[in-house]
């Protein structure tokens, strides 16, 4: 079977579609949108301060900062000032949200269907998503 370059970005852009809305369906039980969790994922990931999280969220610094003003009013995080720079901010995950941070991403694969998968199209679909999130120009 002869699928063409397209194809495949429409498959993607399903999966996408599939990764947002089981998100979604997670994130409510902690009343978040997909964007506070995919920050609550990035600060877990390391990305802990501002411009690193408005780096990995692709948002301007002003609206990465209503996010954590969100994250932070909800107790999931704390922001604090640099030792050194007062215009640094570090951003720490509090106890409740590192639980739901593991909450949401253990139901995460079950929300997907990712069981469904068989080891070895894991393993396939793994090295795929490395060799498409490689190298990827940032912009277009």
């Amino acid at each position: 079977m002869n699928i063409s370059s397209e194809q495949v970005c429409q498959d993607l852009l399903g999966l996408i579609g599939r990764l947002k809305s089981g998100l979604g369906a997670l994130s409510e039980k902690y009343d978040l949108t997909v964007v506070q969790v995919h920050a609550l994922y990035a600060i877990s990931q390391g990305d802990s301060t501002m411009g690193a999280l408005a780096r990995t969220l692709h948002c301007d610094a002003s609206n990465a900062t209503g996010i954590v003003d969100r994250l932070v009013a909800g107790q999931l995080i704390t922001r604090q000032e640099g030792a050194h720079d007062r215009r640094t901010k570090t951003l720490t995950l509090t106890d409740k949200g590192r639980a739901a941070v593991d909450d949401i991403y253990s139901h995460l694969p079950h929300q997907l269907g990712c069981g469904r998968l068989s080891d070895n199209e894991r393993a396939s679909f793994h090295d795929i998503a490395t060799k498409l999130t490689s190298d990827v120009p940032a912009k277009v």
